[in-house]
């Protein structure tokens, strides 16, 4: 049975809302008969994502070149798949993924044509610092160290291609409702 907190009530609701430590939300509605009494009560819980959802997406779009080379990055639209490749074998990919309020961020998965190594960091706004958080392969889920939301954190996953045909079709970072 999960342990629920009440919620700060910034909208003057008069429906009790509490956050359980599982990432649950409760509202409690109370149905009140003809004399004003309360004669049931009823708890709906929902497991709250990031605008519903339990995953953030990463676009083929999403994915920048570093500055190993003066190639750019283009976008594969020649053949049967559509994805994000390097022009030049010595260029890696990167893309930058926010950490939404209230929310960690507990794995990655990226798709791809091929397997490339992968290593999931978290990046700092205020200096530019960047800690590993995992490391794993295109295809497979990374099970990251957990990364809270704060305001200076985001986490920036690192590709790196083998070759100038390996393509990114792109993935997505999986979250969890921390309501801190």
């Amino acid at each position: 049975m999960p342990n629920y907190r009440k919620m700060k009530d910034y909208y003057g609701s008069k429906m009790p809302m509490e956050y359980g430590d599982n990432g649950m939300m409760r509202m409690q509605c109370e149905q009140p008969n003809e004399s004003n009494s309360i004669v049931n009560k009823v708890y709906v819980d929902s497991n709250m994502g990031y605008h519903g959802e339990k995953q953030i997406k990463i676009l083929p779009s999403d994915f920048i070149g570093d500055d190993d080379s003066t190639y750019s990055v283009g976008i594969e639209d020649d053949g049967s798949a559509y994805g994000v490749r390097v022009k030049s074998s010595e260029s890696e990919l990167f893309c930058t993924v926010n950490i939404p309020a209230r929310h960690k961020a507990t794995e990655v998965m990226i798709y791809g044509n091929s397997t490339d190594s992968i290593t999931v960091y978290e990046g700092n706004l205020s200096d530019g610092s960047y800690t590993s958080k995992g490391t794993g392969n295109t295809g497979t889920k990374i099970d990251i160290t957990d990364v809270f939301h704060s305001t200076t954190n985001y986490l920036s996953i690192l590709i790196a291609v083998n070759s100038t045909l390996d393509i990114i079709y792109g993935g997505y970072v999986t979250l969890e409702g921390t309501y801190q």
